[in-house]
């Protein structure tokens, strides 16, 4: 039996120019190396379509977070902001004035969550990535 799996073991090899185990222990070292860069190549090969595939729902989902963010504020800031960002009713500022170009991206999402004067709170209506991407569509605007 012994034999028997020596000589399977040699012939994984694909030599059998001698019956010593100790040169068969090390030929199966030498398949075990090449299964060792193999499954490397395999785990380097999927890491890279996983990274290729992540980034690629990265830059699909970036106008897709725009087209969002231009349906809410037409839906919940147009009214009174105008369609364009210019303001005017109800005495809300321009989104182009010296003013809210001033005001950081933390203040803004602050007065969208919180509120201020006349404009209701959205904090509890919108999640915060909206948030995040309404303040980058109000940037836009301000251009």
């Amino acid at each position: 039996m012994h034999k028997r799996c020596d000589e399977r073991r040699i012939s994984r090899c694909g030599s059998q120019t001698t019956n010593d185990r100790y040169s068969v222990i090390s030929c199966d070292d030498v398949i075990s190396f090449k299964e060792d860069v193999t499954m490397q190549h395999f785990c380097a090969r999927l890491a890279l379509v996983a990274s290729l595939t992540c980034g690629l729902i990265a830059v699909c989902s970036a106008p897709a977070a725009a087209d969002d963010a231009a349906g809410t504020y037409k839906a919940k800031c147009a009214m009174c902001h105008g369609a364009d960002g210019k303001g005017g009713k109800m005495g809300t500022r321009d989104f182009a004035s010296p003013e809210v170009k001033a005001e950081t991206d933390a203040q803004l999402t602050d007065i969208i969550t919180k509120g201020k004067g006349k404009m209701p709170a959205y904090g509890a209506k919108l999640k915060d990535t909206e948030i995040k991407d309404l303040v980058t569509y109000v940037r836009s605007l301000a251009k």
